[in-house]
């Protein structure tokens, strides 16, 4: 069922009813499974972030907001198994959705905040791969602030985890 959805949100164009009805349903399905997203196996979740994807690239901010948050959640959790590759890319979607387009300070905050926890938790499973997306990252941060919306602590906090990563 939520494959079902999550192809009509994505096989529609950006800013039609049925991609938006679609990518809806996907959001039902995630609020009722958010405590469990992180007891899900690699493949699963795999899955899952390929889907974020496909809901980033709408910019609904009623899609993206939810989306984020279950991001937060499987990062935030130790145990979940994540994909590394998958959460690289989605994250570099992520950051670049501020590139060139208006948004919220509610959505560059929380968008912050999965940068440097989903950066962090992705730190620790490959370091590799994770300097290799930073650029894309600080792009994301460099839009965020442009729009001057997000606080300098939160840059602030955000750029001390990075430099971290790099030493």
């Amino acid at each position: 069922m939520f494959q079902n959805y999550l192809d009509l949100a994505h096989k529609s164009e950006v800013g039609s009813t049925e991609g938006a009805r679609g990518a809806k349903q996907v959001l039902y399905i995630l609020s009722t499974l958010k405590e469990c997203l992180a007891l899900m196996s690699k493949k699963h979740i795999a899955t899952l972030i390929e889907g974020f994807k496909v809901l980033m690239i709408l910019r609904d901010p009623y899609i993206t907001r939810p989306v984020i948050d279950s991001l937060n959640a499987v990062c935030l959790n130790p145990t979940s198994e994540v994909p590394v590759e998958a959460l690289l890319e989605v994250l570099s979607l992520a950051a670049g959705l501020f590139s060139g387009h208006e948004t919220s300070a509610d959505a560059m905050t929380f968008t912050a905040r999965l940068l440097k926890v989903g950066m962090t938790r992705s730190f620790t499973l490959n370091r590799d791969l994770c300097v290799v997306k930073l650029p894309s990252v600080f792009n994301g941060l460099n839009g965020m602030l442009l729009y001057l919306h997000l606080p300098a602590f939160r840059v602030s906090e955000f750029l001390k985890h990075t430099a971290f990563f790099l030493m």
